[in-house]
Parts: structure tokens; C-alpha cells; sequence
């Protein structure tokens, strides 16, 4: 199999599986099919690249190091990118309606200060890691096979949002979604962009843990101050 089809291969395996697993758990069959069928998508995310890699393309797998100045360059970003989240919410057209959003955290299951920061300390440390071994390093390098480098990071932060936005479009309204969304696209844009110049998922990372606590602190002083 050639090199680039073998990449599209992949792309067709793994990209649709968040978006499936999200749109059965939270649209079509909320409950218990649709959070088995979430679980299955988590766990053939984080599968099927290591699987690939070392048994259908026949490469070694290494764990890349961190460079002092991609480490400055995330920090950067991120910090960055943690100032736009703080003030994302002066860009809607209406204030944030807190009723609301703490119903749905309630449904959701952290609706409580201890649930919310359990979810957030996840969230932020070993999905943030998975999202960049499963998207800026497997992804990336599948898109880069089939589209070139440049294509490659705007592809790879457009499958990174699609997911997202359907995750956004159960709790959201349409305001926050397409804001929502463009923020998920850019910073996915930027996440590729330092794997590109790094070859390391390390700095994405930095920066994606960065702006995922900007994310949970806005969260935390809509829902419970």
C-alpha cells in the first residue's frame, strides 16, 4: 500500500470516531448506549494510532523530548491563548446566563465544586495529552502524508473542532458554539503548528494544558460565584 493511501486509511478510521461517539452520547441515544458508544470511540482513540504505527506502518514508536525553546514557545502560546479565553466572554452578544449553564452542569454530573474539579484535573492533564498524541502527532502525520505540511495543520485543526463542536452544540447556544468553535479550531491550528516546527507533542501540550485551565476558571466563576 503507498504511503499516502495508507495515511488516508487512517484519517477515514480515527477521524470520524469522536464525532460518532458525541453524537450518539449526547444527541441520538443520551444514556447508557450512547456512553458505551462514547467509551468504545475514547478507547479506539486511543488505540488505534499506537496500533497502527507499529503493526501497518511498521515504524518504532519513540517518545519525543522536550526542547528548552519549544518549552518557551508553548508558554508563550499558551499564556496567549489563556488571555483570549478570559476574554471571550466580552465578545458574545449577551452576558452568560448562569441558570442555565449550572442545569446542565448538574445533568452533566459537576454541578458540585469536588465533581468539577476532578473532571477539570482530567480534562486538563490525561485527555490534553491524549488530544495531542492522537492529534497532533498520529493525525498530523497521516494529513501531512496525504496533504503536505502547510495543509496539514489547518486539516488537522479542522478534524480537531468537528468533535468538539458537536460537544459545544448540546450545552451551548449558537453564539457560543461558532465562538466556541473557532477557538478549538485555533488553537488546534496552533497546537500542529508547534508539533510541525518541534516534532514533539510536548510543546502543544504545555500550551494546551495552559489553555484548558483558562477554560475550567472561566467555568468555575460562572458556575459557582
Amino acid at each position: 500500500m503507498r504511503k499516502r493511501q495508507r495515511a488516508l486509511w487512517a484519517l477515514l478510521l480515527l477521524v470520524p470516531a469522536p464525532s460518532i461517539g458525541a453524537w450518539v452520547g449526547l444527541h441520538a441515544a443520551p444514556g447508557r448506549i450512547g456512553s458505551a458508544v462514547w467509551a468504545v470511540s475514547k478507547v479506539w482513540l486511543a488505540l488505534l494510532p499506537i496500533v497502527w504505527w507499529r503493526f501497518v506502518q511498521r515504524e518504532p514508536i519513540r517518545v519525543s523530548k522536550p526542547s528548552r525553546r519549544g518549552m518557551v514557545v508553548a508558554l508563550v502560546s499558551g499564556c496567549a491563548g489563556a488571555a483570549c479565553v478570559w476574554l471571550a466572554p466580552f465578545m458574545l452578544p449577551n452576558p452568560v446566563d448562569p441558570v442555565p449553564l449550572r442545569a446542565l452542569a448538574n445533568e452533566a454530573g459537576f454541578a458540585t465544586r469536588g465533581n468539577y474539579l476532578l473532571i477539570a484535573a482530567y480534562i486538563c492533564t490525561a485527555n490534553a495529552l491524549l488530544e495531542e498524541y492522537v492529534w497532533r502527532w498520529f493525525t498530523f502525520v497521516q494529513c501531512e502524508a496525504v496533504f503536505g505540511r502547510i495543509v496539514a495543520v489547518f486539516a488537522c485543526g479542522l478534524f480537531f473542532t468537528i468533535h468538539h463542536a458537536i460537544v459545544l452544540a448540546r450545552y451551548c447556544d449558537p453564539a457560543m458554539v461558532v465562538l466556541g468553535s473557532l477557538g478549538v479550531f485555533v488553537g488546534g491550528v496552533t497546537w500542529s503548528s508547534l508539533y510541525l516546527r518541534y516534532r514533539s507533542v510536548w510543546p502543544g501540550f504545555v500550551s494546551h494544558v495552559l489553555v484548558d485551565v483558562a477554560i475550567f476558571a472561566v467555568g468555575w466563576k460562572v458556575l459557582f460565584s
